[in-house]
């Protein structure tokens, strides 16, 4: 069953915004120590990826919403497949730099089509 863009939009904000919780307490130095939070944002932006990618099958214009939408689909499939290349360093940036503007980005598209 095809998922609508209101579901599929609302899945990769509530992933985005655990991300952001996740993240909020703690310092890079832990991140990277703590297997679990690395697993948990590993996770959440699994979903996102997953999310973008149905997305971007059934709305057009996907790629001009998200800017960076190939890159999140990427990291999706990397951390999927590639997961022995996967950067701590690398996962603590996209959080801490990437979920602000994302979520941003993807509340403005839910609302446009509530």
């Amino acid at each position: 069953m095809r998922r609508s863009a209101k579901v599929l939009l609302t899945d990769a904000i509530d992933a985005a915004e655990a991300i952001s919780a996740i993240t909020a307490e703690i310092d890079s130095a832990t991140f990277t120590a703590s297997r679990l939070h690395r697993s948990s944002v590993e996770r959440e932006l699994l979903i996102i990826g997953e999310a973008l990618n149905a997305l971007d099958g059934i709305c057009d214009d996907a790629g001009d919403r998200i800017p960076d939408l190939s890159k999140i689909i990427g990291m999706r499939n990397r951390l999927a497949h590639g997961y022995d290349t996967i950067d701590a360093e690398m996962i603590w940036a996209i959080a801490i730099h990437s979920m602000p503007a994302l979520s941003v980005g993807l509340r403005s598209w839910l609302s446009d089509i509530v």
